[in-house]
């Protein structure tokens, strides 16, 4: 250990996160405690960019078009500018999301925030929990669900995005970018809720 600071404060339950490839990093914060509760004074729940070369605390400004949920983790594709995101909720009903930024080096000038859906729509469960969907080295094409009201004061943003059509998936964790795809986990996916890797691999129109 060289050194060591504070970079960010003013957040709570920050998970994962994970790096942009201009050389910053995402907080993610895995709760969503809101004004009131536990003695807190503002909504929780967002995403916050930390300069890598920081030598101090930053200002903890929310990307809020990033979405209010729980996040856990997140991975950019160095391509595109597309950030995807898991969601770690202890039911197992979390979405899968990806973040489409009007400027992909600066990610709070807003943008469009989505869901990952299956072809059978909310009835294609990929836990596998009561029925096998899938089995692994099976492959499905997926489409993606805009979702509305990302701020979630209500905490309904996963149940309206899923009677859209988005799938379930059951706890999702960590996230990695590896050559043109990306790989993320869920803790208690599968017959046994032993856990699950998915493996998404973008199209070329993406």
């Amino acid at each position: 250990l060289e050194s060591s600071h504070l970079s960010l404060a003013g957040t709570m339950v920050n998970c994962a996160g994970g790096r942009t490839p201009w050389g910053s990093w995402l907080s993610c914060e895995e709760t969503t405690v809101t004004t009131g509760q536990q003695k807190v004074n503002k909504p929780h729940g967002f995403v916050y960019e930390v300069p890598s070369k920081a030598r101090g605390i930053v200002d903890p400004e929310p990307i809020t078009a990033m979405g209010r949920f729980r996040h856990e983790a997140a991975a950019i594709d160095p391509r595109s500018g597309v950030v995807y995101m898991t969601e770690d909720v202890g039911d197992g009903m979390g979405l899968f999301y990806r973040y489409l930024p009007n400027d992909p080096r600066h990610l709070h000038k807003g943008g469009r925030l989505q869901a990952l859906a299956l072809p059978e729509g909310k009835d294609g469960d990929p836990r596998n929990w009561n029925s096998t969907y899938w089995s692994p080295g099976d492959w499905r094409s997926v489409h993606w669900i805009d979702l509305d009201g990302v701020d979630n004061p209500h905490e309904d943003l996963r149940n309206r995005g899923h009677e859209k059509g988005a799938a379930w998936f059951a706890r999702g964790e960590g996230i990695f970018w590896g050559k043109d795809e990306l790989f993320f986990t869920c803790t208690s996916g599968g017959p046994k809720k032993g856990s699950q890797i998915m493996r998404y691999v973008p199209s070329p129109q993406e």
